[in-house]
């Protein structure tokens, strides 16, 4: 019988979404053409094929002899990883022949659905020695593709699959990445000069088509006005294209690029630009140079509009339209802890809704003030350490220096003077 090799074996359970993403992982794989740059060290201009055992199995009783088989000929296993793996016995076995007479930087875990730590196999995660006891954690090389509601996200798949590719091409991720991008926009930028050939053609159409009608004055005037418009399209559909670009080239560090880019993004005459972020692009490669900052990362997203922030050095509180206060490490940006709101009333979005943060001096508590209450909030945990909750101005509270006393406006009060201390 006639030797069969793979480039990878699939080792998943046969449920929906495990399935489904076996499935995508094999026909991507097994299609990807390998680029020229390194087809050397890969011996051909395919990876080659993935054994998946509902394809490759013939209809026999020598299940366990095939994937011993396709196992021994394979030179990686991908590990389709949801909280179902470790429930697999036969998943199992396939990880732990596999480790037997491979090196541990040829099994490539794919992260599904749920957490890590919940989804990969032990033998994933640990290394063992002869009596079974853990010799070691290992950190395996992962992609993660799992989406929200137990479903693939496309987006993270489409940039995960080629971490795949680099792991068996033998190549850096991110040159491969940066090459699938370059070529996805130049074949974009490729079906837009068609759609300007194409347009050009048709309005070369409508042009003869007027010469021949030149006596009728407004059927004239009424085919240039047309032909006005769709240049106007067009142009503004390059515009875009150029700035899409320069956004591209800005972030690859090709200031010059992003800036021909620009210049080519913006109208011939001396009108409004076409694209309004052609202005933004230009200043950001002007500025490139002055500032040599080119990346530019997002610190934290807040899902609801912010009405105050507190920096205090190590963390940053923001509480939001709500009250719900939210606290980040300010090093690393990580989100450290979010208290509950103060309410869920729809007319919290009233532009009238007001919300303070106030730094106690001891640098350990924080003080939340909203229309519906007051709380001293702990800074290592958001943990509640007193509350006043009455209907209060939350726009008139002030702290003593000390932070002993705290003088708010109580608008449930009936003293005639309405402000008063609370301590």
């Amino acid at each position: 019988m006639e030797e069969r090799s793979y480039i990878a074996f699939i080792s998943y359970r046969h449920k929906p979404l495990d399935k489904l993403a076996a499935e995508k992982i094999q026909r991507k794989i097994e299609h990807y053409k390998v680029p020229k740059e390194y087809r050397a060290q890969v011996g051909s201009d395919r990876l080659g094929m993935v054994f998946r055992d509902e394809d490759e199995l013939p209809a026999s009783s020598s299940l366990s002899d095939s994937i011993t088989y396709a196992l021994d000929h394979a030179k990686y296993l991908i590990v389709i990883c949801t909280p179902d793996l470790p429930k697999s016995q036969w998943c199992e076995q396939e990880i732990r022949y596999f480790l037997q007479t491979h090196d541990r930087d040829h099994v490539l875990a794919v992260l599904v659905d749920g957490d890590p730590q919940e989804s990969f196999s032990p033998l994933l995660l640990h290394e063992y020695d002869d009596t079974g006891n853990i010799r070691a954690e290992i950190e395996p090389l992962a992609a993660n593709i799992a989406g929200s509601n137990h479903t693939i996200d496309r987006k993270s798949f489409d940039k995960e699959i080629v971490r795949l590719y680099a792991a068996m091409i033998g190549c850096p991720f991110d040159a491969l990445w940066q090459r699938e991008r370059r070529y996805r926009t130049n074949r974009l930028l490729a079906g837009a000069g068609i759609l300007v050939a194409a347009m050009a053609v048709f309005l070369g159409v409508v042009l003869s088509k007027n010469a021949q009608i030149q006596q009728q004055n407004d059927q004239i005037t009424e085919q240039n006005w047309k032909i006005t418009s769709q240049n106007l399209s067009l142009e503004e559909q390059k515009s875009t294209l150029m700035v899409d670009k320069g956004r591209m080239q800005l972030e690859e560090d090709d200031i010059h690029g992003a800036l021909q880019s620009a210049i080519e993004a913006a109208p011939a005459e001396e009108t409004f630009p076409y694209d309004h972020r052609m202005q933004k692009l230009l200043s950001d490669s002007l500025g490139a140079y002055e500032y040599n900052e080119l990346h530019r990362s997002e610190f934290a997203r807040s899902e609801t509009e912010i009405k105050d922030m507190l920096c205090t050095g190590d963390v940053l509180l923001a509480v939001d339209i709500f009250g719900k206060v939210t606290c980040w490490d300010v090093s690393s940006g990580d989100l450290l802890w979010s208290s509950p709101a103060a309410t869920k009333d729809l007319a919290a979005f009233s532009d009238a809704f007001t919300a303070r943060l106030l730094a106690m001096p001891d640098g350990e508590t924080a003080l939340c003030c909203t229309q519906k209450d007051v709380r001293a909030i702990r800074l290592s945990d958001g943990e509640t350490l007193w509350s006043y909750e009455r209907y209060i101005n939350a726009g008139q509270v002030s702290l003593s220096d000390d932070g002993s006393t705290l003088a708010l406006f109580d608008q449930e009060t009936d003293r005639e003077s309405p402000y008063y201390l609370q301590y």
